[in-house]
């Protein structure tokens, strides 16, 4: 589509988000995948009160593309703390897993919230695995999703590990070993533990 309309419509999108015209889950859904960035790239920082409002919406699908919106902003010390206090109210499983990725976003999350975010996946892993898999392209793209955003040095290393987890949605289970043993012996203990453990559950389901 072109980049001119695409911005003329995510304006309009914007525009019903910030006069409360509700947008219907099946839109808000379709919406979290394009024109996901230009709507980003618009949203102000006087959006955020209602970007925050629509996150914590009942409606999934309205709550979740309210959680990417708020990306842009989620440095602040404000929708840290939001991301982090609405995750652990969660009871939802896909609720949670929009929001793991925004709290992961802080590099300087303590390491205590590393241990809930991993505990979370361990509990659901292959729900995780599965819903992951499709949300980076499918389980044939999510390998090589994964693989960019391990190189990308604009994702915290911290988060490396969420990924080591998504890789094993991958049906090429020697490219996953093999990655999965090059960062067992990553710097960060965290990681290298995430990845032992991940290669262990290879080996356990080709078993």
């Amino acid at each position: 589509m072109d980049e001119v309309i695409m911005k003329y419509l995510a304006s309009k999108i914007l525009d019903d988000i910030r006069y409360g015209r509700p947008l219907g889950n099946d839109v808000a859904e379709s919406l979290n995948r394009y024109p996901i960035d230009t709507l980003r790239q618009l949203v102000q920082k006087e959006d955020v009160p209602l970007l925050m409002e629509m996150a914590a919406s009942s409606s999934l699908s309205v709550g979740n593309l309210g959680i990417t919106l708020l990306r842009k902003f989620d440095r602040e010390e404000e929708i840290k703390s939001f991301m982090l206090s609405s995750w652990r109210k969660a009871s939802n499983f896909e609720r949670k897993h929009h929001l793991l990725w925004r709290v992961l976003d802080d590099e300087n999350r303590p390491r205590s919230v590393h241990e809930e975010m991993y505990q979370f996946v361990k509990d659901n892993l292959q729900p995780f695995i599965d819903y992951a898999s499709k949300w980076y392209g499918g389980k044939e793209k999510v390998l090589d999703t994964m693989k960019m955003r391990l190189a990308d040095k604009s994702f915290p290393s911290t988060k490396h590990w969420v990924y080591l987890c998504v890789v094993l949605g991958s049906p090429d289970t020697e490219s996953v070993v093999q990655l999965l043993k090059e960062y067992q012996s990553s710097e960060n203990d965290f990681t290298a533990r995430v990845a032992a453990d991940m290669l262990r559950e290879v080996e356990r389901r080709e078993a």
